[in-house]
């Protein structure tokens, strides 16, 4: 069964590479607990942060994408599809994490939103966020 365990948006990531060989570390730099455009209507850049558990990595076989959703169900962004890791050893395989840039989003009044992880046609979890006009 494949579960989302965390979806943080944030201002940006930053993705390290350690020496000993481990995997590669994702840093989330400054959580947004809402987005603030200069304007609305206006666009917004943004990461999206998110990690998935599973106990196959078949089961994810198919990758998945990432949907911001406004308040009326429109679809304003639909992510790349992200395909799983290649060659993801079976053994002791529990989950994975991921981030990405949702650049140049166009917010066209503010409101609340939402941004949807699916799997295939299943959605595994979202989060609602606010957006509002940064003042000044």
């Amino acid at each position: 069964m494949v579960e989302l365990a965390y979806l943080i948006l944030s201002e940006k990531t930053e993705q390290a590479f350690p020496s000993s060989g481990n995997q590669p570390q994702i840093s989330v730099v400054n959580p947004l607990m809402w987005l603030q455009p200069m304007f609305v209507p206006g666009q917004f850049t943004f990461a999206i942060n998110a990690g998935l558990r599973y106990d196959d990595p078949d089961e994810i076989a198919q990758g998945f994408t990432v949907l911001i959703r406004d308040s009326k169900g429109n679809d304003l962004s639909h992510g790349p599809h992200i395909d799983p890791p290649a060659n993801a050893p079976k053994e002791n395989s529990i989950g994975m994490a991921f981030s990405l840039m949702a650049t140049n989003v166009v917010f066209q009044e503010e409101g609340r939103y939402n941004v949807i992880v699916k799997l295939g046609d299943r959605e595994l979890g979202s989060i609602e966020v606010p957006v509002k006009q940064a003042k000044g």
